[in-house]
């Protein structure tokens, strides 16, 4: 089952996304965050989606404009994969491996959850960076609170996934100005934007249609600019 957000006539929607593109308006919905908010995480969204299937049919996707599925009170990125590890200390330290304390702790940085665009939106350059990096990369939604889970637990708590860009700037002066060898990546609280996208291989959110939710297993994700692919990302 697919949601997704978007405004139609100037007015915003949540809907099911069928597989012809066909969306089904969820009735007194407006917004994909606040219905997690109110409901029990998965089975909330699940309940709302199969009731969707009883009303008419509304726009098709290509006749309205994607929003970001969510507002989240709260982004986290994690580096959760060790080839990404070891590209990052290659490109930035010229040594390869990935460090013993990475095993103990992997790292993740909060992000700003004010900064997410949805697809197609443009997404502004920091004033002053000489370089603009995307990552393509998995969003996992938190359906509902937790605290102190352990991973099966926190898998209970995982309400669908969604294609995620974070976006990343460098200040080439400020880096100079430091005296540093590389140049300070800038992360979205530090006015950079990050985008939540609504299109590609995992379109919109998607959350399948069991409790609790498995792991995503055989997929693959495509980013492309222009017509030219950049990266390809295959999930086993």
């Amino acid at each position: 089952m697919r949601f997704a957000s978007y405004e139609h006539h100037h007015r915003r929607r949540v809907a099911v996304e069928e597989e012809d593109g066909t969306l089904l308006p969820l009735p007194g919905t407006t917004s994909l965050t606040e219905l997690l908010a109110r409901g029990d995480g998965l089975s909330g969204l699940l309940a709302a989606g199969t009731a969707a299937g009883g009303v008419a049919p509304g726009p098709h996707l290509s006749e309205v404009r994607l929003l970001s599925p969510f507002q989240p009170a709260s982004v986290r990125d994690f580096v959760t994969f060790e080839e990404h590890v070891e590209g990052v200390r290659r490109s930035v330290d010229e040594v390869s491996g990935v460090p013993e304390q990475w095993y103990a702790a992997p790292t993740f940085c909060f992000t700003n959850p004010h900064a997410i665009h949805g697809p197609g939106d443009g997404i502004p350059v920091p004033p002053g960076s000489t370089a603009f990096d995307f990552e393509l990369e998995v969003g996992a939604v938190i359906g509902r609170e937790g605290r102190d889970l352990t991973p099966e637990q926190a898998r209970d708590h995982i309400a669908g996934y969604t294609v995620f860009n974070d976006w990343c700037g460098c200040l080439a002066e400020l880096w100079g100005l430091r005296g540093e060898r590389t140049p300070p990546a800038l992360k979205p609280g530090d006015t950079v934007s990050l985008t939540v996208e609504g299109i590609g291989t995992l379109t919109n959110t998607v959350v399948p249609g069991t409790d609790p939710v498995p792991l995503p297993s055989r997929f693959s994700l495509h980013l492309s600019t222009t017509g030219t692919r950049r990266a390809f990302r295959p999930w086993h």
